[in-house]
């Protein structure tokens, strides 16, 4: 606290022009208390007080000069008076004097909070067990439960004890933000002093019962990145570990949820939409995994806050960056480079923070083809990303202001003589630019809090295929964003809701293959089919006002009820697009918890060129999709939860064409929105820990077909993300405080695929075309990987370090992505011959990071 000298007035009896004043001193201990009264307004600003002085010094009177509210200015006189004065003097005379002080009020950080309970390790509750931090402490009632404050000034580890004789007390670490409720259940293991493990802090903690109604969610961190091998630093590699998330992770990070296709399941970085997240198609993500916080991904109904989407959504957070310190951390690995420099400014809550990303793929590649690990076939691409961040915190507002830069480029050409691949007998050319701007201001409205949020995404790509023919094209996708989220805890529930709006443009330059007489959701094999290309040119601006409001509430201490719902109004659809959900959660006797969704979502067809004029149908409606899900969350008696979920999914108003070029008709629009589609299936999930080790357990079982009326032979079949069953098994194991070892091993069986039955002469081409079997009749043989990694801490010249390697697919399975054929000899009557191309063999990945 400071005096602040807008006026100050020395009242001296006969004061002369050449006298020597000396004015009044004050010296204050410390901040004003924030009043209590105003905790919940949340609001910062200053009361001016003016104060009069006896000669002696003696606070004689204080006046009100610039009130804020009578608890604030309660709060500052009594501040005030604390404070100790030295009298003005003329000419070496005491004199009476008159000043005035500005009292500054800035609200503190809002407290987190730690909510959960403590069992043993039957999973019984454990009463009057203490729960404690340096901030304070807490007692277990008989339901084993607690509630625990914190006053966090900003993002900290909090180590937690938990104490409960004779038990030996237990640690646990949480990572926090200022504001956030964190769900725990910590398992008292009676360990005697023999058995006590060291190295427990570098593995996770055995995952909490989610007591929200919310079936199908997990949350990931950085860590988990760090704990997957063969994740290859990217967060939708290890979301593909999770069940109903089925992936081919060694060559692409694209994921398929539960049955949907990969463009039903919609992105998010720091709440702003993206339509691409990936690189190159879906070589890797765009997300920094040295960035992340968190990640939440719904495999089942979306909630209504995110866009209406079919089979789920990923919403990655990125840190805020606020800090009083300079932090640098560094990573490089055989694939890539990465820095984070965080560091304040000097301004009181302002702190920048700075990030670099760059691969190096092309030496990689190069070193283990030079070592015949890998085949000519497989080309390095180049990817690059480039993040700035400013954050300000001014009280009651949060400003951050972001800038995210990702670029990628894939390009190689054929030499005479050389095999084709991907069925180009020339070369392929590819690379994409995206900038992303934001800025967001969280704004604390009492216990409520609002969110604004502006931003402009702009996503460039450029596509040269040299094939029979040359194939190009440009497309531009451009979306500014205007968005408000309004959270209000109301009893014992909360209310949210907000309103969108935005502004895509989509604009398409070049050809497509013409695809109009190709069965929909069907793979095949890389082979030359002489289908044809299609010039399109389009410009596609479009307006989307969207609203939403979710409610949580409950009505009982065990049963907790969701309600929700979407509507969005993209022009030029005819038809909204929207969405709602009701969720159902009951806390069980034993500590576990039953939970039941239903879901409805419409989302428009993934392919903007389908609703073109000329080339598609402007009247398509959005695909529709019916949800049901039922849950058990239950906490297991070795300190374990399982999880399993069986869900249904109905599918209807999906666009279809019909199946081969002579069943279009141009007296009609090719692309309808008749089809239908069901998935149905199961998914389980037990993660544990025994001492050192922790481990994790998933399975999924799945039937996903789709029927297209149009099509002229089969018009039910699986779709090409089919896959039946899926499972994977993972393991960290901690043998000291400076190890980490982990494994990760997957199987799913094999993708469904059309199958060429024979080849027939084209005389007029001068080439073989193959004639397909019925759609998707064929499966390619079963995957399976596994990878190890290692790790070592250090120091290093006050610096933590740390080392690590992994052996990606260590048995070198032979994992088969898709067959080829080659074009033959059309002249020697030599029909084309197959073949296949492989996912990754085994291959090593080192790395080293450091932290300042």
């Amino acid at each position: 606290m400071q005096p602040r000298a807008l006026a100050l007035l020395v009242s001296l009896a006969a004061a002369a022009a050449q006298a020597q004043v000396v004015p009044p001193s004050v010296r204050c201990p410390g901040a004003p208390a924030y009043p209590e009264a105003e905790r919940g307004s949340r609001r910062d600003g200053t009361v001016l007080l003016r104060v009069s002085l006896s000669p002696s010094g003696e606070l004689a009177s204080v006046a009100v000069v610039t009130p804020l509210s009578p608890a604030f200015d309660a709060a500052a006189e009594q501040a005030l008076r604390k404070c100790s004065f030295t009298g003005a003097s003329r000419d070496g005379v005491p004199v009476a004097a008159q000043l005035e002080m500005g009292i500054a009020f800035v609200a503190p950080p809002l407290p987190a909070r730690l909510e959960g309970v403590v069992v043993g390790e039957r999973g019984q509750p454990v009463s009057g067990a203490t729960v404690s931090t340096e901030r304070g402490s807490a007692i277990t009632d008989d339901r084993g439960a607690f509630f625990l404050p914190l006053e966090l000034a900003s993002e900290e580890t909090v180590v937690v004890t938990v104490l409960k004789p004779p038990v030996a007390a237990q640690i646990f670490e949480e990572l926090l933000q200022p504001g956030e409720t964190r769900q725990v259940r910590y398992a008292l293991v009676d360990r005697s002093l023999s058995a006590t493990v060291r190295g427990e802090r570098l593995l996770p903690r055995v995952p909490d019962p989610d007591r929200t109604p919310t079936v199908g969610k997990f949350v990931l961190g950085r860590a988990d990145i760090d704990r997957t091998p063969g994740s290859m630093e990217d967060i939708t590699r290890a979301i593909a570990t999770l069940p109903g998330v089925v992936a081919d992770p060694d060559l692409l990070a694209t994921f398929t949820v539960r049955g949907g296709a990969a463009e039903e399941t919609i992105d998010y970085l720091d709440g702003v939409p993206l339509s691409n997240p990936f690189h190159l198609g879906g070589f890797a993500s765009i997300y920094n995994p040295m960035l992340i916080t968190s990640a939440e991904f719904y495999a089942g109904a979306t909630p209504p806050r995110y866009r209406s989407s079919l089979s789920g959504a990923l919403d990655v957070a990125y840190a805020t960056g606020e800090t009083k310190r300079l932090h640098i951390e560094a990573d490089l690995s055989m694939q890539t480079a990465k820095i984070r420099a965080q560091l304040p400014t000097g301004v009181p809550g302002l702190s920048v923070t700075a990030a670099f990303r760059r691969s190096f793929f092309e030496v990689y590649f190069g070193a283990l083809r030079a070592v015949h690990l890998l085949s000519a076939d497989y080309v390095a691409p180049e990817i690059g990303e480039y993040f700035g961040r400013a954050f300000w915190d001014l009280g009651a507002h949060r400003l951050t202001l972001t800038y995210v830069r990702a670029t990628d480029g894939f390009s190689f050409l054929l030499k005479p003589g050389e095999k084709p691949l991907f069925g180009t007998t020339g070369g392929l050319e590819l690379s994409n630019l995206l900038q992303l701007g934001i800025l967001t201001d969280r704004v604390a409205i009492g216990a409520a809090e609002l969110t604004l949020t502006a931003a402009v995404t702009h996503d460039a790509s450029n596509t040269t295929i040299a094939s029979q023919t040359l194939v190009a094209r440009n497309v531009s996708q451009l979306e500014a964003l205007g968005r408000a989220d309004l959270s209000l805890p109301i009893g014992s529930g909360r209310l949210a809701g907000g309103l969108q709006l935005s502004h895509r443009s989509y604009a398409f330059r070049g050809q497509v293959s013409d695809a109009r007489g190709v069965a929909p959701w069907a793979a095949f094999p890389l082979v030359e089919t002489a289908q044809g290309n299609v010039d399109i040119t389009t410009n596609a601006p479009a307006n989307e006002p969207a609203a939403y409001a979710e409610f949580l509430l409950r009505p009982a201490p065990a049963l907790a009820v969701e309600l929700g719902g979407r509507l969005e109004l993209p022009s030029p659809s005819r038809s909204p697009v929207y969405s709602a959900r009701t969720a159902v959660a009951y806390d069980l006797p034993a500590h576990g918890i039953l939970k039941a969704e239903a879901g409805l979502a419409t989302q428009l067809p993934a392919n903007v060129l389908w609703r073109e004029p000329g080339y598609g149908n402007p009247d398509l409606l959005p695909e529709r999709s019916r949800q049901l899900a039922v849950a058990l969350e239950q906490p297991l008696p070795f300190e374990a939860l399982l999880r399993i979920e069986a869900f249904s999914k109905w599918l209807d108003r999906l666009a279809v064409n019909p199946d081969s070029r002579a069943s279009v008709r141009t007296d009609s629009p090719v692309f309808q929105s008749s089809g239908t589609g069901t998935a149905r299936g199961v998914d389980l999930l037990v993660a544990g820990r025994k001492g050192g080790l922790s481990y994790g357990v998933s399975a999924g079982l799945l039937f996903a077909d789709r029927t297209n009326p149009l099509a002229s032979g089969r018009s039910t079949y699986p779709t090409a993300w089919d896959q039946r069953f899926s499972a994977g098994a993972s393991f960290s194991y901690a043998p000291a405080d400076l190890w980490l070892l982990s494994a990760r091993a997957q199987f799913h069986t094999g993708r469904p695929y059309t199958p060429v039955e024979r080849f027939v002469r084209d005389d007029a081409g001068q080439r073989y075309l193959p004639v397909f079997g019925e759609t998707d009749s064929a499966r390619y043989p079963s995957f399976f990987e596994a990878s190890a990694r290692v790790e070592r801490r250090f120091s290093f010249s006050g610096l933590s370090m740390a080392w690590y390697a992994e052996v990606l697919n260590f048995t070198n399975a032979s994992n088969v992505f898709a067959l080829t054929y080659d074009s033959g000899d059309y002249a020697n009557r030599v029909e084309p011959e197959p073949g296949a191309f492989n996912h990754l063999p085994i291959r090593p990945f080192l790395g080293v990071r450091g932290e300042y």
